[in-house]
């Protein structure tokens, strides 16, 4: 049986702007990221998932604000996923997967 479940990738209230860059989640494993959004100052993904496909996997994100500079990692290739609005229109946030270098 599938679920959608809600992950945080970050808040913004507690997470300094210099500290947001990279982030590690723990999802079941396949997982599939459906779409990244904002709740209040958070920015947040939804995630199809199947609760008994376990043990769960690390999963990476990369959390960029608009015209923020970023350096590449030849390890992983970006996927983007969505931009989260957030802080009611505020904060804007562009959101990438950061997967093993070799996967799409």
């Amino acid at each position: 049986m599938l679920s959608i479940w809600k992950f945080e990738l970050t808040d913004i209230s507690q997470d300094k702007p210099e500290e947001l860059g990279r982030t590690k989640v723990s999802l079941p494993w396949g997982a599939k990221v459906l779409s990244v959004g904002g709740q209040g100052l958070k920015v947040v993904v939804w995630v199809e998932v199947n609760p008994s496909h376990r043990p769960d996997e690390n999963r990476h994100f990369r959390i960029l604000g608009t015209g923020w500079d970023f350096e590449e990692h030849p390890e992983f290739k970006r996927k983007f996923i969505g931009t989260a609005v957030t802080g009611g229109g505020q904060y804007f946030f562009h959101v990438f997967e950061e997967l093993p270098n070799g996967n799409h």
